[in-house]
């Protein structure tokens, strides 16, 4: 398929820092990239603190939005702002959202709901299984 015919698909990214530089900066895993590309899809990343988060996916226009993991919820005001932001548009426009750990804590949180702790999930496989308009 080419890049052209790839479906578009959004995903938010982790804040980071670098050693040696006093800025933060956003990031996401070439896993990511390397997936998406191998399902046929063209990742799109949303960085944190934009102006007009809504325009952005508008543009994009993606199929799906991926809210990535890294990051703990509350503890980052732009990843989290922007996140709440992507929810508000994707729930406003029915766009599917898969939420990956952190992720999915944010979607729960937009909800209403509460966190509490797990564990064993980290660095841990699972499997994913698209259906309907994203089945290969």
């Amino acid at each position: 398929m080419s890049a052209t015919s790839r479906r578009p698909v959004a995903l938010s990214m982790r804040v980071t820092e670098a050693p040696n530089y006093d800025e933060a900066r956003d990031s996401i895993s070439h896993d990511w990239v390397e997936l998406l590309q191998r399902w046929d899809m063209d990742p799109h990343p949303i960085p944190n603190g934009l102006g007009d988060t809504a325009g952005y996916l508008e543009a994009i226009a993606p199929n799906l939005i991926i809210l990535t993991g890294g990051d703990d919820p509350g503890r980052g005001d732009r990843r989290d702002l922007t996140e709440k932001a992507v929810l508000k548009h994707a729930e406003a426009n029915t766009i599917p959202v898969l939420g990956v750990c952190r992720g999915l804590q944010a979607i729960n949180l937009y909800f209403g709901g509460d966190l509490g702790s797990v564990s064993g999930h980290i660095s841990v496989e699972h499997a994913v299984h698209f259906t309907e308009k994203f089945s290969r």
